[in-house]
């Protein structure tokens, strides 16, 4: 596919972003999913064109309206998250209850530590949707 070799610049989110987009392909997931505060790692993961929906989650308003101008990319609320467990927690529930995801899918997921702090996107995991 041509966006798999589109240039990218150097730096941990983008090859975050990079890997989502390979891992979802690779493990046949149902999304992706990118719990964000700024909304810039959610349209880092747009420019791969991935089949998979990215749904970005956030508390932070801001964002939402940021991240429906992203290519096909998903805006969700959620309530703001005190951990990591309980962000991705909200992140899945949210996508399942929106029918984006069903339980037994799987997902990748990407964030970032420590929350609420733009441009932080630092780990990446694949998440079996309870």
């Amino acid at each position: 596919m041509k966006f798999e070799n589109i240039p990218i610049e150097k730096g941990i989110s983008n090859a975050i972003s990079r890997a989502s987009y390979f891992i979802a392909k690779e493990t046949g997931a149902a999304a992706i999913i990118t719990p964000t505060w700024s909304g810039s790692t959610p349209c880092r993961v747009s420019r791969f064109r991935p089949k998979q929906p990215i749904i970005a989650t956030t508390p932070n308003d801001a964002a939402l309206v940021f991240l429906s101008l992203c290519w096909g990319v998903i805006p969700i609320q959620i309530p703001r998250s005190e951990s990591m467990d309980d962000m991705i927690r909200l992140s899945i529930d949210a996508a399942r209850h929106a029918g984006y995801i069903q339980s037994g899918q799987h997902v990748v997921v990407t964030g970032g530590a420590p929350l609420h702090v733009p441009g932080k996107t630092n780990f990446i995991k694949v998440e079996q949707v309870e």
